[in-house]
């Protein structure tokens, strides 16, 4: 395996523990408000754009943990259970897949040069579409009836 392709890697564990350790994520939950007009099944399509917009520049595992602990926070404030938000956004980073740098398998396969970013993107763009209509469509359909979405668990209200 190539260089480039294990120091792009530790570079993403070590982006993901300095966001967790910094409380960088706490920070940036403090100030993200989605309007409370916006209807839950457009902030869970907001959530799942973002979530999948952002493994562009870091892995999937550091979009993780940067998104997953802001949206309880963001739940409480909109009065919806956390598992509202936080399903779709786990199904999203983790078939966020366009680029090298969004999985290590990802890496390890475009270390071996066969493939470019342009081969990578014309498969990987139209699968993270797919996946994001699917868990906004998931999450907002049966989600409310077998996870039940549309009840604050008490854990969550502390």
């Amino acid at each position: 395996m190539p260089w480039q392709i294990i120091f792009m890697l530790g570079g993403e564990f070590a982006i993901s523990k300095g966001i967790e350790v910094s409380g960088l994520s706490a920070a940036v939950s403090s100030r993200l408000i989605l309007p409370e007009a916006l209807s839950n099944a457009l902030a869970v399509l907001i959530i799942c754009l973002i979530t999948v917009v952002l493994p562009t520049i870091v892995s999937n595992t550091a979009t993780a943990d940067t998104i997953l602990p802001l949206l309880p926070d963001l739940a409480k404030a909109r009065n919806v259970s956390p598992l509202l938000l936080m399903y779709p956004a786990t199904m999203v980073a983790s078939w966020a897949t366009a680029l090298p740098v969004t999985t290590m398998s990802n890496s390890i396969v475009f270390g071996t040069g066969e493939l470019s970013r342009m081969d990578m993107a014309k498969i990987g763009l139209p699968m993270d579409v797919v996946g994001i209509a699917l868990a906004t469509i998931m999450a907002n359909t049966y989600g409310y009836y077998v996870f039940g979405f549309n009840e604050f668990p008490d854990g969550a209200k502390n």
